[in-house]
């Protein structure tokens, strides 16, 4: 046993000495190449970036990847889209890049007339002192525009543009002084009509940052925002921009409501609210700000308060529900992007009379008395948009764990369609009745 376990040890070791004999004689590693990408694709949910056959990442609209270092080498590069059901993917497109030493590369995946398109930046590695800005148009919904990037209180019509530039085209690498600078877009060549201007940004020295300018989507208020890629990736919308505030009136007693903003009571935002509707949209400030709901006419009496932040340049919603004198105000972001191939649905529940409810959307004909419930609310609140497949289907309501409420009632799903339910307190004792908005009435 000696003998061949001194045998086997030999073997390893001439195995050992044979690869690094290997390395010795110039089978090193290749260079290692920088990467990010951004998801640029408006009507995509999440999307699934693959290297040859490996999944890298999986990215939501908006969202950077941080930096991959991958061997320089030839890839195929596959971009997939998660199906409604999260199970699923379906390629998008794909496309075949020379990763090359000394080289960084920035992928911007995004479609143009619904066929994909991805843009590829290629400079190289920045070694300057100073800040490095790299500027690409991933927007095909947007025209051409100039791009400036200034300190604050210089204005477009008072310098050069960085530069100008048409959907899938890059302004090269510039440098700027370490500091805070406003990133402005106007239209080519009419620094007059500017699209937007952003808030402060900060460039620190020895940083390359890529700025994205991106289309709109419909969870967004701006005709315009800009993805700021650096060591934190953040969004950039025109710092005018302030929020949007939807309300939606399910009290049990069914009377109008008013809403007041930071208790002023001089004037509601909004005015005796009917019942179970969806308000106008309105502008109101972003940040943090304190709703009061009081009876239409009333301001003597306030019914239900909450604080809270709005989020500048995006829709939010507000439901009003609760019995007589034990009013609530939920609160979510209104997420009305639509995505092709999803159906999007989110369920309110303002039906006082059961602690919870639970929601079943499922296939015509399913038998739910064994199943987990798609969803489970409480009373007044609002659930997340969900994703579905569009099709077919058959939506229950239980109380928890307890009696058939509602249903089964069918529901037609199309995809990019964006739906809302609410239920509230049956006329019928035992059952709840539901309100139907967005792509059910419009």
């Amino acid at each position: 046993m000696k003998s061949l376990t001194r045998y086997a040890a030999m073997a390893a070791w001439l195995l050992v000495a044979s690869a690094i004999t290997g390395c010795e004689s110039g089978r090193e590693r290749p260079p290692g190449v920088a990467v990010r990408v951004l998801h640029a694709a408006p009507a995509r949910g999440t999307l699934n970036f693959l290297r040859e056959q490996r999944n890298e990442m999986q990215l939501d609209y908006r969202q950077a990847s941080g930096v991959f270092v991958w061997d320089s080498d030839e890839y195929d590069f596959n971009v997939q889209a998660i199906d409604a059901n999260g199970a699923t993917a379906t390629l998008l497109g794909g496309f075949t890049q020379e990763l090359v030493p000394d080289r960084q590369y920035f992928f911007a995946i995004t479609e143009a007339a619904g066929q994909f398109r991805p843009i590829i930046v290629e400079k190289a590695p920045f070694t300057g002192t100073s800040a490095e800005i790299v500027a690409v148009h991933a927007a095909p919904s947007i025209g051409p525009v100039s791009v400036y990037i200034e300190p604050d209180g210089v204005v477009p019509s008072a310098v050069a543009p960085l530069g100008t530039i048409a959907f899938g085209e890059i302004i090269e690498p510039a440098t700027r002084e370490p500091g805070t600078y406003r990133v402005s877009l106007t239209e080519a060549g009419n620094p007059a009509n500017v699209l937007m201007t952003s808030a402060l940004v900060t460039l620190d020295q020895r940083q390359s940052y890529t700025f994205a300018i991106l289309d709109p989507a419909d969870d967004s208020i701006p005709d315009v925002a800009v993805a700021f890629v650096g060591p934190d990736p953040t969004l950039l919308f025109d710092q005018s921009t302030e929020s949007t505030l939807t309300v939606i009136n399910a009290a049990a007693d069914g009377l109008p409501r008013d809403v007041f903003v930071d208790d002023d009571f001089s004037a509601p935002v909004l005015a005796a609210i009917p019942p179970l509707i969806r308000s106008e949209q309105i502008e109101v400030a972003a940040g943090s700000r304190k709703l009061s709901v009081t009876p239409a006419g009333n301001t003597g009496t306030v019914e239900a308060e909450t604080t809270q932040t709005l989020a500048r340049s995006r829709h939010n919603l507000a439901l009003i529900g609760g019995d007589p004198g034990e009013l609530k105000v939920e609160f979510s972001l209104d997420e009305r992007r639509r995505i092709t191939d999803h159906a999007r649905i989110m369920f309110l529940n303002g039906a006082t009379q059961y602690e919870y409810l639970e929601y079943f959307l499922v296939p015509p004909g399913t038998d739910v008395s064994n199943l987990s419930s798609t969803i489970i609310l409480d009373a007044p609140s609002i659930g997340s948009r969900l994703a579905f497949p569009p099709g077919d289907y058959d939506l229950v309501v239980r109380e928890y764990e307890g009696n058939v409420l509602a249903g089964p009632v069918p529901v037609s799903l199309a995809g990019s369609g964006i739906y809302s339910i609410l239920t509230t307190n049956g006329a019928v004792a035992g059952t709840v009745d539901l309100v139907y908005f967005e792509d059910f009435v419009d």
